[in-house]
């Protein structure tokens, strides 16, 4: 479970041109704008990540509201952190005091997320599920509340999810910012490193896996997910699009045990930033037999069966000595659509491609409001 709230030191403060009352602070690998004077170098706080959902009961929350109040997809209203630029200086996640907590005597690295009652903020859960809007006025009432949604897509669309399986791993990489510790690792630093394009669309997971029971029968099961649900019946979604498009079963049977993970973009897809006139799928990860690949391999793989790799920026690429550095390699425009700046990048180790992380370019967040 991701960690949203956690006890941080306060490593550094530096001051912000043009803001009298401002300055920055640096946790972890974190710049937040704070009020000047508040806290000192070594001050512990509670630091709270971007897409942090913050509850709305909570009082210490509610200066938030008029710029943070948002609808999440559990139905609950609250308040969505996400990254901001004053000043020209960019602002990621949010700083309270120790005093909000009634434990206030906590280690740094403490998870507190769960005692603030803080969750993940998703978009609504089943924006992506179909492909069609509804136009119906009354529809698009019921679709605001709840359990009136749920209702909708369950026996209405008679959309069937379950959980995500809990032998695949999420798509979700660890921010940069979080692993500082790496800058301090000569055996991270040592290594060649791959970087790919960070593309901004929606995840799906393809897999098929063939179990043994009883030493010799076998049982063989496909699947498609979402970056969080397994969608059961095949249906009009994007993800089941994705599959019958690229012709997965012809790819699935060619192998005993698959998992392929990847991106797909597109009209109604996070407004198609690409300007794409069809939906794309791009393929990041590839796993055959337990067996992660390395960019070359899945671009040779992609060839074989007429897919699309997620587009290599660097091939082979040393690690920076700073997470300045590192950000800054991931500036730069989309090789989708040159015309936009690209998310960001996800590094590979070469040697390891399970070691892996994000950098997200803070370009793409302020323009996009992320």
């Amino acid at each position: 479970m991701r960690k949203l709230a956690v006890i941080e030191i306060i490593k550094d403060i530096q001051k912000i041109e043009k803001a009298d009352n401002l300055e920055l602070v640096t946790v972890r690998g974190w710049q937040c704008i704070v009020e000047k004077g508040k806290y000192k170098i070594g001050d512990k706080v509670i630091y709270c990540e971007i897409d942090s959902f913050l509850p709305l009961d909570n009082p210490h929350f509610a200066f938030l509201k008029s710029r943070c109040l948002k609808k999440h997809n559990n139905g609950d209203k609250g308040y969505r952190i996400r990254s901001m630029k004053l000043r020209g200086v960019i602002s990621q996640g949010i700083i309270f005091d120790c005093d909000i907590l009634n434990n206030k005597n906590l280690n740094e690295g403490t998870d507190v997320t769960n005692n603030l009652n803080i969750i993940l903020w998703e978009e609504p859960l089943n924006k992506n599920i179909k492909n069609n809007v509804p136009k119906n006025k009354f529809i698009k009432f019921m679709l605001r509340y709840k359990y009136l949604r749920k209702f909708y897509y369950k026996f209405i669309l008679k959309v069937k999810t379950t959980k995500f399986p809990n032998f695949i791993k999420k798509t979700d990489e660890e921010r940069i910012q979080n692993l500082t510790h790496y800058f301090n690792n000569d055996f991270i630093k040592d290594k060649v490193w791959e970087c790919t394009e960070k593309m901004d669309g929606t995840s799906v997971t393809i897999y098929k896996i063939r179990k043994k029971f009883l030493g010799i029968f076998s049982k063989t099961k496909k699947g498609v997910c979402s970056r969080n649900l397994e969608i059961k019946n095949r249906d009009e979604s994007k993800y089941w699009n994705a599959y019958n498009n690229y012709n997965m079963d012809f790819v699935l049977n060619d192998q005993s045990n698959i998992i392929i993970q990847g991106e797909i973009c597109g009209p109604g897809i996070q407004k198609n930033k690409y300007k794409l006139k069809n939906e794309q799928l791009f393929i990041f990860n590839v796993i055959i037999n337990g067996r992660h690949l390395n960019s070359n391999q899945i671009n040779n793989f992609c060839k074989t069966y007429n897919l699309t790799m997620v587009p290599i920026i660097y091939k082979a690429i040393a690690f920076p000595d700073s997470i300045e550095e590192i950000i800054k390699l991931s500036e730069g425009r989309s090789v989708i659509n040159p015309k936009i700046e690209r998310e960001g990048l996800v590094w590979r180790n070469y040697d390891n491609v399970k070691t892996s992380f994000k950098v997200i370019n803070n370009k793409f967040l302020i323009k996009y409001n992320e």
